[in-house]
Order: C-alpha cells, then structure tokens, then sequence
C-alpha cells in the first residue's frame, strides 16, 4: 500500500471578507490583512489550490504564487515570485500547515508536517457495514434544539504512520471530522464493492489511541461513517 495517506477538511467559524481574520484553519493571511480562502469546506489538497489562485488574484504584484505540499519532505512550502511577505496563520492554521515561520521572505515552508495531512505506512479498510437503521436524537443549546439522523455505511479503519505521520495524527485534525483516506497512491477512485481498494470519504465517529506497534511505527483504529 506505498503511498498510502488521510487528508482532513478545512473549516472555518466567524466573519468573511478580505480583510477579516477568520478563527480556524480555512484561511490563510498575508501581510498586509489580505486573506484568502476556500467559500466552502475543502479538503486540504483543493483547499491550497483555491489559496493560490485567490493569491494570483488578489495580489498580481506578487503572482504567480505557489501553494505546494511535498509528500517526500512532507511540509508545506508557500511562495511568491515577485513579493516579499510573512503569513498571518490566524486562529489553528499555523498547526494545519506545520507552523510556518521566518522573517519576511518570498518563501515560506512548514517548521513540521502539517496537522492536515498524514503520509501512512498503510491503510486497510475493511468491507463496509450497512447502517441502514436511521436513528433520531436531539440536541438542545440554550433556546436552539436540532435533530438529527444518520443513514450511512460504517468501514472499520486501520491506519500505519511513522514518526512524522505520528506527529501529524497527533494534532488531531485527522482523528476527528471529515477526512479522506488513500490507500494507495495509484487507486485515486471511491471505494466501491469491485474497487475495495479506492479512498474512502467520510466523518470519523470514533478513533482510539495511537498504538506503539515499534521502533518509530504506530496504528490507530477507526470508524469512518460514509454517507449513502
């Protein structure tokens, strides 16, 4: 399974606009208050693609930009050709990228994996269980009630990290949410019952410790709910 890995969904909570610092790991900041960033939950791949190009556009000085992850280093590198900035990781993105760094500069690249994404040793997926059953509860906040329900299949997960793999696991970002697991880098198609080899897309419902299984290796047991 080379080049198995989980990669998570950005989010965000708060204002929007050009020049408001949202509180969470959707959007990336770039001297002076300019900010950029995906209108909806994306996972991390597509999510530094939409930063370049709302770059390019809101700074030409400074484009091309480039906003690159390498799954051989396993950091996150930002850059601009033409321009001399520092980023404004507001809210979690600092730890969402792997801490980025430096004096001003036109390159930026994470001090540590990004809590975002997770290079595996591998990933076994067991045959999903059909939830069919739809069950319904109730959550009360102050004068706010909702309800919800579920109708969805349920893979059992099995996931093998190394040490910088550990370190991005132990972020938490990819033990909770919504993430998608590889697990290969050559079967990039949905799993499905004649491609059980495909990625799985769906919200984590439960995750247990990471497990010591040797020098510098560990695994982590997971249910991964996909909705139908």
């Amino acid at each position: 399974m080379a080049g198995a890995y989980i990669e998570g969904y950005c989010y965000s909570e708060g204002g929007s606009g050009a020049t408001v610092a949202i509180q969470a790991n959707q959007t990336l900041g770039v001297s002076p208050a300019t900010y950029v960033r995906p209108t909806t939950p994306q996972r991390f791949t597509d999510q530094l693609a939409t930063w370049k190009a709302q770059l390019d556009t809101a700074l030409p000085a400074g484009a091309p930009w480039s906003c690159t992850y390498s799954s051989t280093t396993r950091r996150v590198t930002i850059a601009s050709t033409a321009l001399v900035w520092a980023p404004l990781t507001v809210g979690n993105t600092s730890k969402w990228l792997g801490t980025l760094t430096s004096v001003l500069a036109n390159t930026y690249t994470g001090v540590n994996p990004p809590g975002a994404r997770a290079e595996l040793i591998g990933a076994t997926v067991e045959v999903a269980e059909d939830w069919t059953q739809t069950e319904l509860a109730q959550y009360r906040h102050g004068r706010a009630a909702a309800i919800v329900w579920g109708n969805h299949q349920v893979h059992k997960v099995t996931l093998h990290a190394g040490l910088d793999g550990y370190a991005s696991m132990s972020v938490g970002y990819l033990q909770s949410g919504r993430v998608r697991i590889y697990q290969s880098a050559t079967n990039t198609t949905p799993y499905a019952v004649d491609n059980i080899g495909g990625y799985i897309d769906g919200y984590v419902i439960a995750c247990g410790p990471a497990v010591e299984q040797g020098e510098r290796w560990w695994s982590w047991e997971m249910l991964v709910g996909v909705s139908r």
